[in-house]
């Protein structure tokens, strides 16, 4: 079996998901601390002194097996050879990924060589083709003299990765000559750990984590004083621009939400360095790297159910056949076991937290099991809390969780989960560079994606390779025939994008809609409750002359559809147009319930299509699914269109018709200026004002805002923001008597409680949070 991972995925898997099992932080060291350094490294690349005979291993050793004497077998070592592979030429005028890729399969068959239970294990005279490999490439290409071309990735991250921990894995066969050749041309790509000040967040943990082995190779101090110095730096929260912020979101690329694939590698470089160099001359003390472990719960578990990594905050690795949802989940857990093991000495209870989080998602992830899929030592990190029977597999989070500095929210209950996806002027409508993520176009323009625990393959099954990537489900979207990668640079004028939380548990999600390059505009609405999403949509306004649709699902599914009771046809090409439709239901799925009747479209198709369509080099062979698409038609040059649905995951068809019946959501008010719902069973009222107004017993004055209210046992809970950020104060007025005392939290002021409730928030500093008031009878 062919284990391959992205550029992305590797430099996570080399760089973190450590456990106590590898790079245990209490270990003393040796009297040389740069030969303790190579072993400890040699030992995470390899999984160390693994039993050969144990099954787990058995496809992760023979796969390495396999790939390493492929490799050795196509190997050119004559004297006038110009690439150590043919089909990976060399020069300016091919890719420069042939440079890493050339030094990537001498890194394979150099873990073959020193990995227990390979037919290469100890191989000598493979480690000294390997050697003669490096002295190639480091005089031909990867060299002191060579000019960069292509991808700089490959010269300052990518080569020096494969190039380090290949020297690594052989240094018992390196001459000192050869190992000055090897850091002289690490040296001239990357003259300091910063590239001048360019490397930053997940670039500058990678090149922290090469500047120490590469220091370490050559007893360099320096070298990894320099990379133990810039580590620190990752470890304040952003306040602009790219970063880590304390919300949990990890912008990257300009924009971009990245948390599942860079913000992992960010994670993951610290955690292996923190523990690599732990108890050495350059272990890291600074006390702000408490950060990074509380943020181990804000950034990355919100965006990982059972093991599979929300795609939205995946990037452009969507587009990757070789890296769906569960592979980024299943990095990430390892990255838990790194980050578990550098805060066991001073925090052992949040240790042990996220151990367990990371053996549920380990032991969830049926769509990319750890030991069919993954390298040797990821097995040994995984099997260090599978099989440990004293950490108990922690209980899924249920909440709501908004990340206004990149537009993405997520709402987690018992059995699924959903994440939004938006666009403001504060973040890029999507990413495509590298040739990846070509129809990448609607990805952030509302798209709502459903997880459900009954379902874990939805989104990593040729999902992405085959979906019309025109109707993403919860967009509403404009039909235009975009070119790839068009508009990926782009960004929306608009700024309403946000909402707010009541209670940690839901929350009231808004949009205003300006569409990538046409003239569509439409203000949307998610209101998150416990176990239905209320989507409201209105202000719909077109003027390119071609069709609108909202999509209300886009389920990959051969599974029965329903639309009032009446189960329809199961052939693929089917459609059905329903006026005044009142409900319909996907089994297995969910359930869909339309306020007062809506008018749908309802199709069945087999798609087809290639990750070669989507991503460059992705494989030309294509695949097929059948896909189940309700949309609300708005037609052509809608002028204040609008939608209502009410999304119930789980349901099944008897209990969709009985909630259509007996609904718990009512509709206050769906207009360009103002949407709400409430929620009768949970006292909840939530509004989004796109602009001044009232909506049921909420009234917003002079300026935007998100309000959610929650009536409990005499407890009344207000939740606002200013999604906008334009704004210092808002004020807010609620039709609530009888409230004799308030709590407020920071940054509100209570103005009345005299007949009606009157709150001033000052929204000026909240960057888009929520500020809260209680108020008691």
């Amino acid at each position: 079996m062919k284990h391959h991972v992205s550029r992305r995925a590797f430099m996570a898997l080399a760089g973190g998901g450590a456990s106590a099992v590898l790079l245990p932080a209490q270990r003393a060291y040796a009297a040389d601390a740069y030969a303790d350094l190579r072993t400890r490294w040699a030992e995470r690349l390899t999984g160390g002194a693994i039993n050969p005979a144990d099954p787990a291993y058995a496809t992760a050793l023979g796969s390495l097996g396999t790939r390493a004497q492929g490799h050795r077998s196509t190997l050119q070592t004559n004297t006038g050879r110009t690439e150590l592979w043919p089909d990976l030429p060399l020069g300016p005028s091919h890719p420069s990924a042939n440079v890493t890729a050339s030094f990537g399969r001498l890194r394979t068959m150099a873990l073959a060589q020193a990995t227990p239970g390979t037919p290469q294990s100890g191989d000598t005279a493979l480690a000294a083709l390997i050697a003669d490999g490096l002295s190639f490439l480091t005089s031909r290409i990867y060299t002191p003299g060579q000019a960069v071309f292509g991808n700089g990735w490959d010269w300052n991250i990518g080569a020096p990765s494969q190039l380090t921990d290949t020297a690594t894995l052989v240094y018992p066969v390196l001459s000192s000559a050869q190992i000055s050749a090897y850091c002289a041309s690490i040296d001239h790509f990357d003259p300091d750990v910063t590239l001048g000040g360019v490397a930053t967040g997940a670039n500058l943990a990678d090149m922290c984590r090469i500047y120490t082995v590469r220091g370490a190779l050559q007893g360099n101090s320096a070298k990894i004083g320099e990379a133990a110095t810039a580590l620190t730096t990752l470890f304040p929260y952003a306040t602009s621009g790219d970063g880590l912020y304390p919300s949990g979101s990890y912008v990257f690329h300009n924009g971009r939400a990245y948390n599942g694939t860079y913000g992992i590698v960010h994670f993951a470089g610290i955690g292996t360095l923190l523990n690599l160099l732990a108890g050495s001359p350059w272990a890291v003390t600074d006390p702000a790297v408490r950060n990074v472990f509380d943020s181990a719960t804000t950034a990355i578990t919100p965006f990982v159910r059972n093991g599979l990594m929300f795609d939205s905050v995946r990037g452009r690795a969507i587009s990757r056949a070789d890296e769906p949802d569960a592979a980024d989940g299943t990095t990430a857990a390892l990255v838990l076991l790194d980050l578990a093991t550098a805060t066991a000495g001073t925090d052992p209870a949040r240790a042990a937290e996220l151990r367990g989080i990371a053996k549920r998602w380990l032991g969830r992830n049926t769509a990319w099991p750890i030991t069919a899929k993954r390298d040797v030592a990821s097995i040994r990190r995984a099997k260090s809390v599978l099989d440990d029977s004293g950490v108990p597999e922690a209980a899924q989070a249920v909440g709501h969780r908004q990340f206004f500095e990149m537009d993405r929210v997520v709402h987690h209950r018992p059995s699924w989960s959903y994440s939004i996806s938006m666009c403001s002027k504060r973040t890029a409508y999507y990413e495509s560079i590298n040739g990846e993520n070509k129809h990448g176009w609607h990805t952030a323009e509302g798209m709502a994606q459903l997880y459900l625990d009954n379902d874990p393959a939805q989104y990593n099954d040729a999902f992405w390779n085959t979906v019309f990537a025109k109707k993403l489900p919860g967009t509403t979207v404009d039909l235009k025939d975009f070119a790839d990668s068009e508009g990926a640079s782009d960004r929306s004028a608009a700024a309403w994008a946000g909402g707010a939380v009541v209670q940690g548990a839901y929350g009231a999600v808004g949009l205003n809609l300006d569409a990538l390059r046409v003239t569509l505009n439409a203000r949307k609405s998610w209101f998150c409750f416990d176990d239905c999403v209320a989507a409201l949509g209105a202000g719909i306004t077109s003027t390119d002359s071609r069709y609108i649709n909202t999509i209300i699902e886009n389920r990959r599914t051969t599974a029965a559809l329903t639309v009032d009771g009446t189960v329809q046809p199961n052939t693929a090409g089917w459609s059905g147009a329903f006026s005044a439709a009142r409900w319909a239901h996907i089994d297995g799925v969910a359930g869909y319930v339309f306020p007062g009747g809506m008018t749908i479209g309802a199709y069945r198709s087999n798609l087809t299509g290639s990750w070669s369509a989507v991503n460059a080099s992705g494989p030309t062979t294509p695949d097929t699914r059948q896909y189940v698409l309700l949309q609300r038609d708005h037609g052509t040059n809608p002028a204040g269109a609008g939608y209502a649905y009410v999304l119930l995951p789980g349901f099944t068809a008897a209990q969709t018709a009985a909630r259509a019946s007996a609904p718990t959501v009512s509709v206050l008010a769906n207009t360009a200026h103002v949407q709400a719902a409430s929620h009768s069973g949970l006292g909840i009222t939530m509004a989004n004002f796109f602009a001044a107004g009232s909506a049921g017993p909420i009234t917003v004055d002079k300026n935007a805002a998100s309000v959610v209210m929650r009536e409990q046992g005499g407890t009344l809970t207000v939740g606002v923001s200013d999604p906008t950020r334009a704004h210092s104060t808002v004020d807010v007025t609620i039709a609530r008597s009888g409230y004799v005392s308030a709590a407020p939290g920071p940054g509100v002021t209570v103005l009345s409680l005299s007949g009606q409730i009157r709150l001033r928030i000052d929204t000026g500093t909240a960057g888009g949070a929520t500020r809260t008031a209680v108020l008691d009878k």
